[in-house]
């Protein structure tokens, strides 16, 4: 079973189709380049990967239907930031990525418990160090 499925995706807006028929299978670890000049529906693919867009056909993500889950297992398993040029508010790079811990806060973000708080931490620096990135961690948006 591929990890990330697409089937028959098909984007509209209005009575124009942005994207038809797209359909795609990726495997764990493996790496797809999606390339096309400004305008021809790449973030929109993405987007509506992401359930961020109304569509019609099928994202499965490890068999799962995307579309059927919860809004908060969907963000525990995918998360989408947009390549905007940048935050507009003031906030460091290791911030940022520690709003993809949000979904697994039980309690809201003034609730932590220690050992939840430390595991946020380490959360945080797993994906600054996979993203190589470690070195922008207090570098603002």
């Amino acid at each position: 079973m591929s990890l990330l499925t697409v089937d028959g995706l098909e984007v509209r807006i209005g009575a124009r189709t942005l994207l038809r028929e797209v359909a795609l299978a990726l495997e764990a670890g493996e790496l797809l380049g999606v390339v096309g000049p400004n305008g021809s529906g790449k973030s929109t693919l993405v987007k509506a990967i992401a359930q961020l867009l109304p569509h019609r056909g099928e994202v499965r993500l490890a068999g799962e239907p995307l579309a059927r889950l919860p809004a908060r297992q969907r963000a525990r398993r995918l998360a989408y930031l947009g390549q905007d040029d940048g935050v507009r508010w003031p906030i460091s790079v290791a911030d940022l990525v520690a709003l993809g811990r949000h979904p697994w806060q039980s309690g809201g973000w003034g609730g932590a418990s220690a050992a939840r708080a430390a595991r946020d931490r380490e959360a945080v620096e797993r994906a600054l160090v996979a993203a190589e990135v470690e070195a922008l961690r207090a570098l603002d948006g």
